[in-house]
């Protein structure tokens, strides 16, 4: 289902929504493949100039503690970094590692 909303999103240009779908799918994911879709999605607001607000902030902040916990800082450093240089497109089709 948030893949779709993904898609609709991108087609009619829904960017709050989008950002709301892409933090799900990093809620959804665990490890380094959590980390990457974390990585897209501050990516991904910043590109949009978007904010969250303070409660989503507090949940995004602390999916990220537990997977930095999980995977380590310098697994999560770079699982991130692959994110921030990834698309939603990169998301859907499979390059982040979810699908």
């Amino acid at each position: 289902m948030l893949e779709r909303s993904i898609r609709m999103s991108l087609r009619v240009g829904a960017p709050e929504n989008l950002i709301l779908c892409l933090d799900g799918l990093a809620a959804m994911a665990s490890g380094e493949q959590a980390a990457r879709l974390i990585g897209l999605a501050r990516a991904t607001r910043a590109r949009l100039a978007l904010k969250l607000s303070v409660r989503d902030e507090e949940l995004h902040a602390r999916h990220a503690t537990r997977v930095l916990e999980e995977i380590g800082a310098e697994a999560f450093a770079a699982a991130e970094a692959v994110g921030n240089g990834s698309t939603p497109e990169d998301a859907l089709s499979g390059r982040l590692g979810y699908s």
